[in-house]
């Protein structure tokens, strides 16, 4: 995304963004609260709308209203740029956003919100309200599409680091935290690190490489601290029972499914820590030591909270308190327990409070201040960023007629929490089809296999995910069965150059360059320019690449036979040549900017269907863009334009281009006509190519789906730079839509509306959805900003130059339509 530096300090202003095609994000308030003033005003902001926004959360009032408090360096439009962070908060059954302030807060004031590095550094913190009294523990629902959003929202309106996102819950929250912390979903892959508070009750544990931070009561008779199979009962035994109140004897109200373990606290974490290698002390062996002690409760009273820690399988005092003695419970009665792990991800702690209840750890900064487990929480969120890193490229292949009979899910799940986690369609309410468990064993980044089955003649529908640990070891014949099987490729070249199809560079006029090229807009390879460090093991293989968000010591920390070792791009092409075209849009988005940004310019072409041009490649969209004007009726007075830019037109600048920032976007430049830019880049060669003809199809580079047989769109001379197809996300290319990164917004022929209508539309498509990009490329995701959003999410101040646009065929009487060319051919430049 695109953003030029042209911001308003505009504060107590309510803005309307579009989320997705039917749904607003509205923020409004920014008033100073707490008795601040000035250079320490502490702001609260108010949000309302966009995906999910319905049930209790609908409530924009009282203690349910929904509302974000940054701590005075944090504000939007703010000059602390992407350093701040970012925790959500996500209250317990029956609550509120705002019990949950004064849980963690207590009365606003300077302390709550210091920003020292002691305490955490500037953040912002949300609180948010749950569609229905719980939250809906899932991934999929209301719950988590309105988190999504706002989360992909709020860091584009704040200066909020996009690797300092958090998230945190006490209770039901805890219980949301945790489900969302799956990599299937659309959540996890925001998430650096989490904290739930007095959670748990899954059967498998959380696959994501975020930092984990656990804290339960050991006494909690909510939900208990611990379960252990027990197989005289046939269920799990709790460590008390989750209602007080029952007397000895009473029916378990914790555990009654004969099939499940539930995972809490330590064991959550030895089930997370194991999947993630390194540590191999068992699910339900003995924990780690403590590494140190915490004070985070006041005034506990030992023995009323260990009497009501009551068991209904055995007669007072309950086994769990067997070796409790309050008279040794010192000061500091939480233990900070570390566990090993082996792989890229954040680290796994686990704060064990105890001889405490479900009560939310209560001691206090002053008698109504901030919850000291709030600063500790707010200390491992900044130390933990941008470590919830990428795992690769992930394919399903899938085999019809197959069952598992080894493990056997209810058999495993009694003993093995590592082994298989399920969705059942009775369970859930949900209906589903094997394809749909085919693609969340691929989303979810730890499935190896997953086998999806119908029972009770169809009705009934469940898949089972088999982990890395646990794969299926007893594959038979079964007719109502499908078998997934799932592959990751870490995207990362190898280190032996293969033979390149050309030693002489590459073409120099756009349009024109070789479809295996990795710079297809005329710019010949600069071969020795750094495209990026490879991690290779002990026979020389690649399994990673910085590109994709590894790093050096995270390589060096997986063993001493690896080694972290850069490469050139001439290395990074002989690579390309061997990639499928389903991988090959990873690699050039990461390459190409490294790559491609030298070389000499275009110059002649040799036929009149690509005209020859001194067009330099700066001038073509998206590097040189229209920043807009103020002017038009939909344009709103905070929105900051160039006045004196110039549209580019079919997607080149036809006058001047000069960067406008060269320090915080070098490369990037607005076209205009101004003394300023005459400057810049001399454009007007460029005016030859407007409304050039499309390529032969001979000279195109590849396309698919409805690109492929849009002739004006992949014929395109910027086809492959200021537009690319996009193979990847929600809504990949395929025969029925052609989604494409296009940089073409405000462009005088192409899109003049700047939104996706308005660019399908110039192709004879209609649009079916937009997207924000990410890094100027097919980088997207959430729910989409819809057809005719020209804000977008991420560009303040004014209308983004650039979107993901999802494009379909136009309907017709006949059986297709094929979008075909509306461009006439133009004389050759040369002879006019």
């Amino acid at each position: 995304m695109i953003s030029l530096s042209l911001f308003s300090t505009i504060f107590a202003v309510c803005l309307s963004v579009t989320a997705a095609s039917d749904d607003t994000i509205s923020l409004g308030g920014g008033d100073c609260i707490g008795g601040t003033s000035g250079s320490k005003c502490i702001r609260e902001w108010t949000f309302s709308g966009g995906p999910g926004w319905t049930g209790q959360r609908a409530t924009t009032s009282g203690s349910n209203r929904s509302r974000m408090i940054c701590s005075p360096s944090c504000q939007r439009y703010g000059t602390n740029t992407d350093e701040c962070l970012l925790i959500v908060a996500l209250h317990g059954i029956y609550s509120n956003p705002n019990d949950q302030q004064w849980l963690m807060l207590g009365s606003i004031g300077p302390e709550a919100f210091s920003e020292s590095a002691t305490d955490g550094g500037p953040f912002c913190i949300s609180f948010h309200k749950s569609k229905n009294y719980p939250w809906e523990y899932n991934c999929s629902g209301d719950d988590a599409a309105h988190l999504a959003a706002f989360m992909e929202y709020i860091v584009d309106e704040f200066p909020i680091d996009r690797k300092a996102i958090n998230l945190h819950g006490f209770s039901s929250g805890a219980v949301q935290t945790n489900n969302l912390m799956l990599t299937g979903c659309p959540v996890e892959r925001l998430v650096s690190a989490a904290s739930p508070y007095g959670g748990g009750w899954l059967m498998s544990p959380p696959t994501t490489k975020a930092a984990y931070l656990l804290a339960h009561g050991t006494h909690d008779n909510i939900v208990p601290y611990q379960f252990l199979w027990d197989p005289s009962r046939g269920f799990a035994t709790p460590s008390c029972e989750c209602n007080g109140a029952l007397p000895v004897g009473s029916v378990d109200t914790c555990s009654n499914h004969p099939f499940s373990v539930p995972l809490q606290a330590e064991r959550m974490a030895a089930a997370m820590a194991t999947l993630r290698g390194g540590y191999d002390g068992g699910v339900w062996g003995e924990m780690p030591e403590p590494v140190s002690t915490l004070d985070l409760i006041n005034d506990n009273d030992c023995e009323l909270v260990k009497d009501s820690c009551i068991s209904v399988v055995a007669s007072p005092p309950n086994p769990w308190n067997e070796d409790v003695d309050c008279s040794t419970l010192g000061t500091n009665e939480t233990d900070v327990i570390e566990y090993p792990i082996n792989d890229d991800g954040g680290p796994i702690k686990v704060l064990r409070m105890n001889i405490h209840n479900h009560d939310y750890p209560n001691k206090r900064r002053g008698t109504y201040g901030a919850a000291e487990y709030f600063f500790y929480m707010k200390k491992f969120f900044n130390e933990n960023r941008g470590l919830n890193l990428g795992w690769g490229y992930r394919s399903i292949e899938r085999i019809d007629n197959r069952q598992c009979l080894g493990p056997v899910w209810y058999n495993a799940h009694t003993t093995d929490p590592l082994s298989i986690t399920y969705r059942n369609s009775t369970f859930e309410g949900v209906d589903f089809v094997a394809e749909d468990c085919g693609n969340w064993c691929r989303e979810e980044k730890r499935c190896v296999e997953a086998f999806y089955y119908t029972y009770n003649a169809g009705s009934t529908k469940t898949c089972h995910i088999h982990y890395e640990l646990s794969p299926c070891t007893n594959v038979q014949a079964y007719s109502a069965g499908v078998r997934f099987v799932a592959t990751t490729q870490p995207l990362s070249p190898t280190m032996a150059p293969s033979p390149s199809p050309s030693s002489s560079g590459l073409p120099s006029s756009i349009g024109q360059c070789e479809s295996w090229s990795l710079c297809p807009v005329c710019g010949t390879i600069d071969s020795s320019a750094l495209a990026g460090y490879s991690c290779l093991d002990s026979n020389g293989n690649s399994v990673a690449d910085s590109n994709f968000g590894y790093t050096e010591a995270a390589c060096l920390g997986t063993g001493p036979d690896y080694t972290w070792v850069s490469y050139t791009c001439d290395i990074a092409d002989d690579y390309l040549q061997g990639v499928s075209d389903e991988e090959r849009p990873y690699f050039l988005e990461v390459w190409q900017p490294k790559c491609c940004n030298s070389g000499p310019q275009p110059t002649t072409s040799p036929t009149v269907t690509s005209p020859p041009s001194t067009c330099p490649e700066e001038c073509a969209a998206p590097d040189c863009f229209f920043a807009g004007k103020p002017g038009p009726s939909w344009w709103p007075p905070e929105w900051v334009g160039d006045p004196n830019g110039s549209p580019t037109e079919d997607g080149f600048c036809t006058k001047f281009c000069n960067e406008y920032d060269p320090n915080s976007n070098p490369g990037k430049r607005v076209c205009s006509s101004t003394l300023w830019d005459t400057n810049g880049i001399d454009c007007t060669p460029c005016t030859a190519l407007v409304n050039a003809p499309p390529l032969p199809i001979d000279e195109r580079l590849p396309s698919s789906g409805l690109c492929s047989t849009t002739d004006d769109l992949s014929g395109h001379l910027l086809w492959g730079k200021g537009v690319r197809e996009c193979n990847n996300g929600r809504e990949p290319t395929n025969d029925e839509r052609c989604t494409v990164y296009q940089g073409f917004n405000g462009d005088e022929i192409i899109n003049p509306e700047r939104n996706c209508d308005s660019f399908c539309t110039h192709f004879g498509l209609f649009c079916i959805n937009g997207y924000d990009d990410g890094e100027d490329g097919c980088v997207y995701g959430g729910q989409g900003i819809g057809c005719f959003d020209r804000l977008g999410v991420g560009s303040i101040g004014g209308p983004t130059p650039d979107h993901v646009c999802v494009c379909g065929p136009l309907l017709s009487n006949s059986p297709t339509a094929t979008p075909v060319s509306t461009k006439a051919p133009v004389p050759d430049p040369t002879k006019a």
